[in-house]
């Protein structure tokens, strides 16, 4: 069971759905330079169906990934058994290597949204490139502290906005990651849960949510 949401205001900020000032959003510096590629040299490529997962939360790290093709989510499972979005990954971005740097078992899960191709390399192949590497580790190190700066300022965020806000900056989110910057409107495809799961709240209330931004002007719901 999918939505399908069109933004119809072309490029717009959650503040101006929301009413309510916000300073913008910015991505963890994830995607590659020239030198962050040289890793790819060690590399797989496979491919991903829908809704298969690329690793599990708690398992320990065996691999970095670079998303080349598709759309990738991350996610964390609490204890009774729900679910919530980290974070949604962006085609030429790498993602899995917070917990390896951390030496610690992964502390989410990412499974792909539709399907995708995902170019991989060993945990071990990718340290001791990043030991061989200065520059290398250098970008790493940086894309490890803007991906820390980012979940902690999405906990304020979730804990002290108002739905209304929440579900704007997700919409935005979704927009800058999946967006080509087009004036045509931009169409999201993404299941209720999904976009419940990475607001924060129950999939009734962000349809409700949905439906007000909807006579608004702001965007069409099919």
């Amino acid at each position: 069971d999918f939505l399908l949401v069109s933004l119809l205001m072309g490029p717009m900020s959650s503040s101006e759905l929301s009413s309510s000032p916000l300073p913008p959003q910015s991505r963890a510096s994830t995607r590659p330079c020239d030198t962050s590629l040289h890793v790819l040299a060690v590399s797989s490529r496979n491919k991903h169906a829908k809704k298969q997962v690329i690793y599990s939360e708690g398992d320990h790290p065996i691999r970095l990934y670079y998303l080349a093709k598709g759309k990738v989510k991350t996610y964390h499972t609490n204890k009774d058994g729900k679910y919530f979005i980290t974070s949604f990954i962006q085609e030429g971005e790498f993602f899995g290597f917070v917990d390896i740097l951390e030496n610690q078992a992964y502390r989410e899960s990412a499974e792909a949204l539709e399907e995708s191709q995902i170019i991989s390399v060993s945990a071990v192949e990718f340290l001791q490139k990043i030991k061989e590497n200065i520059h290398l580790e250098v970008f790493f190190r940086k894309a490890l502290t803007s991906y820390l700066l980012k979940n902690e300022k999405l906990m304020v965020e979730m804990a002290y906005q108002s739905l209304r806000m929440r579900v704007a900056m997700v919409l935005v989110e979704l927009a800058e990651t999946y967006g080509t910057h087009k004036a045509e409107p931009l169409v999201i495809k993404l299941s209720r849960e999904d976009l419940a799961s990475r607001v924060g709240t129950a999939t009734e209330s962000v349809i409700r949510t949905l439906s007000d931004f909807k006579k608004e002007g702001y965007l069409d719901v099919k």
